[in-house]
């Protein structure tokens, strides 16, 4: 096989703007976290959002026949399928926000990429490795395939028997057979860029030639998407590390509502809060901990990939009550999986997790629960990529294509050094660690998020995106080269996908920034309280809410998605500004095509499928 090289050189929550498929055969038959049940029998973490005079079945033929649920019916049933598989109950919005597209939350200037849409679900999902994965090149699948499928094919290679009831499958169309591969491989690498989805893969086809090379030299699964909405960081991450759908593992957001409170789903640099374990979690174990596991990335919101640490427990129980009922209210978060039969009973370790927000002691981790290296905070070369990425655009000015970004370390991510450093930190943990240099597996997961980065400060349709493309692909084929030559050639597996897509700027695409402060103040106004009182949390895709000012105003979580679903451009202009001209002929247009309480999802699946047949 010839080597994988080229040369090298080329209080109120307000998070809605920073930074940041049908169910098929691969559904479980009981998903921990279905929602099965209608909303009108549905308890909503026993507390009560809608008053119900006349009884549940009057309330729900007045539901049905409402604005908002005959708009919600109108969504094609496989985005609502991936709505439904991003809720877990007890922890996702009270109401759920659907843009019309190609509208979504932002400002002119700033972009958010949260959502059902193709553009945002559609990402690559890669398989390489000689000796371990078919040399394929595109492989497409006649059922649904998600980044949920990423986990349970590893644990093929792994032999580690997979929960039954996750959504996740193995791809087994791109592992060579068994008897074929009587050893496992000594270390499996997970590479995710950062909102590297389709959508930009597609805008800059010149940008990746070495991912092309490995696509072609390896199994690319054609079609997959992350496989539920909101398409977000922690939630996908999750999705990638468990083999599971946030209705399972419970991170549905970057915030969720847990013991009372809306918090950040990683918080305090933990995975406390998943409700199921990932493969690492499970896998580990089995080894008596032998195995070496790390995670490099830039969030704690990648948590979602590695697991627990020495926080898990092989011996407790996963998922919401068999009532539907999440238990949130005094849930710790901590609880592992029912179907991690094969483990061994140890508890976890203290498994290498790394988040690199920038250089030196911008490094750090949780210390209760994972390691870290000191020597990852004196890796050398920085100085040496910021001059690359300085002279890189043709101007040796101290600045990276016209922004003054490199002399701040806090903005390094913005920029390719980032990229260029990360995978020196990469090499430095494969190196010192020994990651992959005897016959136990070990597993080693990264996250490239200056892509991410890069979309949300200058948008994906502009040339900074083509460079970070660029830099993160050099990257990339310098990873595997040092694996090649640190851990041998036809030892190591890659497996390689995004967490979503990027939304171009509203303007190209003749999109409505919703600007969320506008609708949040517009719709407390609407039902005469204060935006901070009602509003717990709002993100691109839906809205938390105070219940019990609700429940003491009288206010209805029906009244409120009435009043949405009609909203209108016009209505969610800032005060003081003026659109540009291109949107003065569309004032009256309703900016979502649905608005909708979360617990009323399975009736409204219902209505839909009813439809499509």
């Amino acid at each position: 096989m010839v080597a994988l090289r080229r040369t090298a050189g080329t209080a109120l929550v307000i998070l809605a703007v920073a930074g940041a498929g049908c169910t098929g055969s691969g559904a479980p038959d009981q998903g921990a976290g279905a929602q099965t049940r209608s909303a009108s029998s549905q308890a909503n973490d026993g507390a009560s959002l809608t008053t119900r005079e006349g009884g549940t079945e009057r309330l729900t033929r007045r539901a049905k026949g409402s604005a908002w649920f005959q708009a919600a019916c109108s969504v094609p049933e496989a985005r609502l399928r991936r709505i439904e598989r991003g809720i877990f109950p007890g922890r996702g919005p009270d109401l759920v926000l659907a843009p019309r597209a190609p509208n979504y939350v932002a400002t002119f200037g700033t972009t958010s990429h949260s959502g059902p849409w193709d553009y945002l679900q559609k990402v690559p999902l890669v398989f390489y490795g000689p000796g371990f994965i078919k040399s394929q090149g595109g492989l497409r699948l006649e059922r649904e395939v998600t980044v949920a499928d990423l986990a349970p094919t590893l644990a093929e290679l792994l032999d580690v028997p997979w929960p039954d009831d996750r959504w996740g499958k193995p791809v087994t169309e791109a592992l060579v057979p068994a008897e074929q591969r009587p050893v496992p491989p000594r270390l499996i690498v997970t590479v995710v860029w950062d909102g590297g989805g389709w959508n930009v893969l597609d805008r800059w086809p010149d940008s990746w030639p070495f991912l092309r090379q490995v696509m072609a030299r390896g199994t690319s699964v054609e079609g997959a998407i992350v496989g539920s909405s909101p398409s977000v960081t922690p939630a996908i991450h999750a999705n990638i590390g468990t083999g599971t759908l946030p209705d399972q593992h419970g991170i549905a957001d970057i915030p969720i509502r847990a013991e009372g409170t809306v918090a950040d789903s990683f918080r305090d640099t933990s995975g406390e809060l998943m409700k199921v374990p990932t493969l690492a979690d499970l896998y580990d174990p089995m080894t008596a901990n032998k195995a070496k596991v790390a995670l490099l990335a830039t969030k704690s919101w990648h948590l979602g990939m590695i697991g627990r640490g020495s926080a898990w427990n092989p011996g407790e129980t996963d998922g919401p009550s068999p009532s539907g009922d999440s238990g949130d209210s005094g849930d710790s978060g901590s609880s592992g999986d029912s179907g991690s039969s094969g483990d061994s009973g140890d508890s976890g370790d203290k498994d290498i997790a790394v988040i690199a927000e920038g250089p030196g002691e911008r490094i750090f981790t949780n210390p209760d629960l994972y390691g870290l290296p000191e020597y990852l905070r004196h890796v050398p070369g920085l100085a040496q990529d910021i001059h690359t990425t300085d002279i890189g655009d043709g101007l040796l000015d101290s600045a990276w294509m016209g922004h003054d970004v490199l002399q701040d370390p806090s903005l390094l991510h913005f920029t390719p050094a980032w990229a260029l450093y990360q995978t020196r930190l990469l090499e430095s943990l494969v190196d010192r660690e020994g990651l992959g240099d005897d016959e136990v597996p070990d597993l080693l997961f990264t996250n490239y998020k200056s892509i991410d980065e890069v979309g949300h400060r200058y948008n994906m349709v502009n040339p900074e995106m083509k460079a970070i493309v660029g830099y993160s692909d050099q990257g990339l084929e310098e990873l595997t080269g040092r694996l090649d030559d640190e851990v041998g050639r036809g030892r190591w597996v890659l497996a390689f996908t995004a967490d979503h897509g990027q939304a171009p700027a509203a303007e190209v695409v003749g999109a409505w920034p919703i600007h969320i402060v506008t609708l949040v103040d517009g719709l407390a106004e609407r039902f005469g309280v204060e935006s901070g009182d009602l509003i717990e949390a709002q993100r691109p895709t839906g809205l938390w809410l105070d219940r019990s000012l609700m429940g003491a105003s009288g206010i209805t979580l029906e009244e409120m998605a009435d009043w949405l679903t009609a909203y209108t451009l016009e209505e969610n202009i800032p005060e003081g500004t003026t659109p540009p001209e291109q949107y003065e002929s569309r004032l009256r247009e309703k900016i979502f095509e649905a608005v909708f309480p979360s617990r009323w999802l399975p009736d409204i699946l219902e209505c839909a499928a009813k439809g499509a047949r």
